[in-house]
Parts: structure tokens; sequence; C-alpha cells
């Protein structure tokens, strides 16, 4: 079932793990860094070392195309560049059902992955980070072909590989980031200086998008300042780049002195996400062409139109687009158990329980809900669990203490359901 971009929402951005060739390997001894890239990373080259993929018992060793590469030999530093473009065709390799997948390389760099559905950038690109230690990877999106972009930047330099990658089963949509673009930290703030932002990973070209950025002063000073979403094109690269005015960075600093928080909210089709803090100029990059990038959190409240009548203690946990609006699942945790019930956000739709009578309540198995506007929901203990209903598979995504997905159809009662699990948790 496809996922609309606001869902990918309630997950948070995992700052890049780079430990390195002597950090843990999450795929056993004979895929360490170490075996698979038998060059040693310390020596005197041109170029930086390869790098290892690795799907299952498969695996390919990548050159990198593009890179600029430092070495230092007593007081000597030379630097070597090339700007070249990807092999065509691509090597490919395929990810089985069951098997990981990594990328391995012998120096701790911050490495992102690029998956682009079809090897289209107009397909919507989702970036992940990757562990060069070998930690599994969960590729993003559906089944199918996807060229894969990596680019690492380390203390030696950069550089940029590709490869195909064809998958058997889905995956779960990444969470959205954050890249906040401004001045360099290695200079005095000019007054005519851009500000901007990228939200990155959304998966499908938003309807609206509005956002905001505030902004702390060393002096405790604060204030807010509206951004302006840039109109986006025919192609949809997965990305909606918002602008602050011209008279931003001036504005900032009559505030108050450095160091100034920065924290960026975004709400894209009604959706809030909300930025970790970053400090100018401790977490800004020297180069001005870099950007700081941040992870997000969700902001649940955003859910609910601000009129709902929300009743007092319930909180919303997840949102599922349905018909002409959402559906969105409501957690009343009470004293006897805890209770989760459907807001029908949509044309016909109504507030109400899903299924059977208020009081059904999910106790640590699966359960499936029921509504007669034509959605069933599913409830389990985990994400990582694999659920089909009626032969449908349903993606689950984290839902507070639990994990939901909504499959669209009118069911028999009950339908077939599967649940794929380590723990034979029963049906409730």
């Amino acid at each position: 079932m496809a996922r609309s971009a606001w869902l990918a929402l309630l997950f948070v951005v995992g700052a890049a793990c780079a430990t390195g060739p002597g950090g843990p390997n999450n795929l056993g001894a004979d895929t360490s860094a170490t075996s698979l890239v038998s060059s040693d990373a310390t020596v005197e080259r041109d170029h930086p070392p390869d790098l290892v993929v690795v799907a299952g018992d498969d695996q390919l060793t990548l050159t990198a195309f593009s890179y600029c590469w430092s070495t230092e030999s007593g007081e000597q530093r030379q630097v070597a560049c090339a700007d070249g473009a990807p092999p065509d065709p691509l090597s490919s390799i395929t990810l089985a059902d069951t098997a990981d997948l990594a990328i391995v390389f012998p120096l701790p760099w911050n490495i992102q992955a690029q998956f682009l559905p079809d090897g289209e950038y107009c397909n919507g690109a989702l970036v992940v980070d990757a562990d060069p230690a070998g930690a599994p990877i969960k590729p993003p999106g559906p089944a199918g072909t996807y060229r894969v972009d990596l680019f690492g930047r380390g203390d030696q330099g950069d550089a940029s590989w590709a490869f195909e990658l064809v998958t058997t089963t889905g995956g779960e949509p990444p969470p959205p980031y954050v890249q906040v673009f401004w001045y360099p930290s290695g200079s005095d703030l000019e007054a005519d200086a851009s500000f901007s932002v990228l939200v990155g990973n959304i998966a499908t070209q938003p309807a609206s998008v509005t956002g905001s950025v505030a902004v702390t002063a060393g002096n405790g000073a604060s204030k807010q300042y509206d951004l302006t979403a840039e109109q986006t094109s025919n192609c949809w690269e997965g990305t909606v780049s918002l602008d602050a005015g011209t008279d931003f960075t001036g504005d900032v600093l009559s505030l108050g002195p450095s160091p100034y928080d920065v924290t960026v909210s975004a709400t894209i089709d009604g959706a809030g996400i909300i930025s970790d803090p970053v400090r100018w100029p401790d977490d800004f990059p020297t180069d001005s062409n870099e950007s700081s990038r941040l992870a997000t959190t969700v902001d649940p409240s955003s859910f609910l139109p601000e009129n709902f009548d929300l009743p007092e203690g319930n909180e919303p946990v997840a949102r599922f687009a349905f018909g002409d609006g959402y559906v969105v699942m409501i957690k009343d945790e009470q004293a006897a158990a805890t209770y989760y019930w459907a807001a029908e956000l949509f044309t016909g739709g109504g507030e109400g329980f899903v299924g059977g009578a208020p009081g059904e309540t999910w106790q640590g198995c699966y359960r499936v809900d029921y509504s007669n506007a034509g959605y069933a929901i599913v409830i389990v203990e985990d994400p990582g669990w694999t659920v089909t209903v009626d032969g449908k598979p349903v993606d689950v995504t984290a839902a507070g203490d639990v994990a939901m997905g909504l499959v669209k159809g009118t069911f028999d009662r009950p339908p077939p359901v599967t649940v794929t699990n380590n723990t034979g948790k029963p049906a409730c």
C-alpha cells in the first residue's frame, strides 16, 4: 500500500553512526570493513579507497567516480580531485527478501545513500544515513529498481559512488530531515547573508507547505520569522525549499549578539514537523556550500484541525490518508486499559470508534478493526512486524506504544490475517 508523505513524519532521523573499521559490524566477521576492503586506508594514495556494497551473500566493489582526496607527507599536503560521471550501465545487485543491505568503507566517514526509484530524480529521491562499519540499511519505498547514489565526507576529503539496487520486498519510507543553509561559521555574519531551509524525504509532492524559524540570540532575546516555500516544478525530487526574507540576517543581528539558537518548524499538508535546534556558529560548517543537517520530530497535535473537540487525556498517535481527507488514530489511556479510536476526517466520515463498540482494547497482541467507510486499522506490538490482511500487505508505522497500519477495502469478518513476528502473539 502506498504511504502518504505525512506518514513518514512519525519517525525521527538518526545521525550517521560512523564508527569506522574498528566499530561494530552487524553483518558478521566475514563482511567486516577490514575483510571486504583489502587496501590499507592509511597508506599514501591519490584517490579514496574502494567502497563495498553487501546484499546478503552478494557484494559489489565500487570505485569513486568523483572525489577530492588529501594526503600529508611531513609538512606537505597534497590534494587530488576528479569530477567524473557514474558508470553506464551501473553495476547492479539484488537484495533478497530476508537479506540485509549494507556498505563497508575503511574510514570513519559520514556517508549518505540517496535512493532514486526507477533511477529517476523526478520520482521523489529518498535519503538515509549509511554506517561505513556495515550496519544494515533498510531500503526505503516499495519493491523495485533503484539507482543508489552514495556520498561520503571525512577528514581526508569526499567521494561519490553509485550502483543499481533491485529489491524484492518493500521497506519503510525514511523520516524527513531538515537542512539549514546560513553563513559559514568561520566568518562574521553579514547583514545580507541569505537563510534557507531544505526539508527532504517528502515522498509525494505536497499541496501546501508553510514554515517558520525561531531564533534566540545570546542575550536571550527571541523572535520568530516566517519562511516562504519556493514553487516546485513538475519534477518532484522529494524536497521542499523554504527561504527567509532578505532582511532576515540583518534583523537577527539587531536582535542581539551571537550565538544564535535556531529551530525550524514546517507544516506539510497539515502535518507539523519541528527540527532539532542548531546553534550558529558552533553547529554550522565552515564551508558556505554545506549545510547543517538536522533531525525532525512530529507535532502530533497537527494531525487534528484546530476546532476538533479532543477529550481530555486523549492524544493523536497516527494519521492515515483516506478518501479526500484522513483517518486519525487517537489513544485514550485509562486506568483499566488503553483504548484506540478513530476520528474520520473525510467527506462522509464521523468521529467514532473503529469496528465494534467503545471499550474494545488492544492488549499486547494484535487486532484488526473495521469501518464501514471502507478501511481496516491493524494494531500490532512492533513496527517491524510483517502484516497482511485479506492477502494485502499492510505497512505499519510506530504510533506511540504500538504500531498501526491502514488497509483499504470492505472485508468479511474476520478476514484472513497474517502477522509475522518473533513472539508468537495471538490475535485478540
